[in-house]
């Protein structure tokens, strides 16, 4: 008896290996919706069993976290390193995220700039977006592929954190005005068009790098 549920038990680890790699494999050669496909082919018989959250935690653990936080160093798997190269090369846009978003601002002012040397009064409301928030917000913008990433996207999204507004006075003693705008985590993401699912999504990879942070700190 013993052995045989020994047995068992050797079959049923070999299987949920097999499906890992699979699912693994799936993701590395066609993202998330190749992954998927595999875990459903693996899991559909226990798909509505309360088991599915253990068996599919590490799924959950990637949803969770920016796809730039994942990589495997010592591997010489060849689409493993295309993957920490690319992982390397989105982190590295999100490196000058604070020069980035000040350079926004800065834009801002150079457009507005013949308004305030004639006397305009420039103020700014709002504080600016985290890099964590900014992190997650875009990874799920883009579907959290990194194949998706660029530069230009990122600087996209960042004019998408900010506004302003002219404000011209005719009233004597009142002056004019520029108000620069900051956009707070829910308004960026409404501004992009996120749908609920998306939001939670960036919820979670949000708390999830405070999280990091917190334990690490």
């Amino acid at each position: 008896m013993a052995e045989a549920q020994f047995g068992r038990k050797a079959m049923n680890a070999a299987r949920h290996l097999k499906a890992w790699k699979d699912i693994l494999a799936g993701f590395l050669k066609g993202g998330w919706a190749a992954a998927g496909a595999q875990a459903i082919k693996h899991y559909w018989p226990v798909i509505l069993s309360a088991a599915l959250f253990i068996l599919l935690l590490p799924l959950l653990i990637l949803l969770s976290l920016p796809m730039i936080f994942f990589g495997f160093p010592g591997s010489q798997d060849a689409d493993i390193i295309t993957l920490n190269n690319r992982a390397n090369e989105v982190n590295a846009f999100f490196d000058t995220y604070e020069d980035d978003y000040d350079g926004a601002i800065d834009a801002i002012k150079k457009a507005v700039e013949d308004l305030l040397n004639a006397g305009y009064i420039f103020s700014q409301e709002g504080e600016k977006l985290s890099k964590k928030w900014f992190v997650a917000i875009f990874m799920v913008s883009i579907e959290n592929d990194l194949h998706k990433a660029s530069k230009g996207k990122v600087l996209k999204v960042i004019a998408e954190c900010m506004t302003y507004e002219v404000i011209s006075s005719t009233v004597q003693g009142v002056p004019s005005r520029i108000i620069l705008k900051l956009f707070t985590p829910e308004q960026v993401m409404s501004r992009l068009g996120f749908s609920e699912e998306q939001t939670n999504w960036a919820q979670l990879m949000h708390d999830t790098l405070e999280h990091e942070e917190d334990s690490n700190g």
